[in-house]
């Protein structure tokens, strides 16, 4: 039995935390045209991120951009997935331990949401 790897890119941009608007919207540009390109390049790459205001923004001010995107989605390489308006860095402490803050990602959404009394996932 063969296995593979599967390398997906992902973005999660905190673009108003450190940030002013204009800075955290220009890096979510950058990082769109980063992945844009890299599709370009690599005909397999595939490319993820979960925030829909960045693409509200970016339908706003760069219309060319955000069709370039719908393109790579209808072809299947840019995966639009989620459902969060702005990607949250969850910290669950309880079973984890107390831990410097950083952002954790989705694969724990699901202890979280149990720990928080959650009984369907």
């Amino acid at each position: 039995m063969s296995k593979a790897i599967y390398m997906i890119g992902n973005a999660h941009l905190d673009p108003v935390w450190l940030w002013r608007w204009t800075e955290g919207c220009q890096e979510a540009r950058a990082t769109f045209r980063s992945a844009l390109d890299r599709m370009n390049e690599f005909p397999q790459f595939v490319f993820t991120c979960v925030q829909a205001a960045l693409y509200r923004w970016l339908e706003e001010i760069d219309p060319a951009m955000f069709e370039e995107i719908r393109i790579r989605v209808r072809e299947g390489r840019w995966v639009i997935v989620g459902g969060w308006w702005m990607q949250p860095g969850l910290q669950p402490a309880r079973r984890r331990g107390l831990r410097p803050p950083r952002p954790v990602f989705a694969t724990l959404l699901p202890e979280s949401l149990r720990d928080a009394g959650a009984r369907r996932l």
